[in-house]
């Protein structure tokens, strides 16, 4: 019908776009996928058009931001284009580190502790990044943040928001 999908959960859209019209097979399947977006991508999208307002209030802030690999499976993360538009908002960008959550094997008994083992990395990275909190769009990996840190963790679209408040 010429609707467009905005995802905020970077997991749920990349079962949407790719998972879903190889498993299914069907052209319906493949039409949803084609139209499909995470949210930041939309609003880089409008950004580019001169169709999204960046009159942001300051937020004076420091965040450590976490891209998951769900985002980085998808490709390209415009997360940072629009973040980087609020005045006053530092960003420590840390990449290319697991929190080891792994969908749901974080959360079962016998995998925790090989989880958070497999998360240290990223825990010291962000502890030693001097945010106030970190931002990262995969819930699974904020609940593993917080309990391995005790950092606040936010989705980023959430400080977005505190700028447009």
């Amino acid at each position: 019908r010429g609707y467009r999908i905005v995802f905020s959960a970077p997991s749920c859209l990349l079962a949407v776009r790719e998972e879903y019209p190889e498993l299914l097979g069907t052209p319906a399947s493949k039409e949803v996928a084609e139209n499909c977006l995470y949210i930041f991508e939309l609003l880089a999208e409008l950004k580019g058009r001169g169709e999204l307002n960046l009159k942001f209030k300051p937020v004076d802030l420091n965040i450590a931001y976490h891209i998951p690999c769900h985002l980085r499976a998808l490709g390209e993360d415009r997360t940072l284009e629009i973040l980087r538009e609020i005045p006053g908002l530092r960003i420590a960008v840390v990449t290319d580190k697991c929190c080891g959550m792994a969908g749901t094997f974080g959360m079962k008994k016998q995998y925790f502790e090989l989880s958070m083992k497999a998360g240290r990395p990223l825990f010291e990275a962000l502890e030693n990044s001097g945010a106030e909190l970190v931002a990262t769009s995969c819930g699974t990996c904020r609940i593993q943040i917080e309990q391995a840190t005790g950092m606040k963790t936010v989705h980023p679209i959430e400080i977005l928001r505190s700028a447009l408040i």
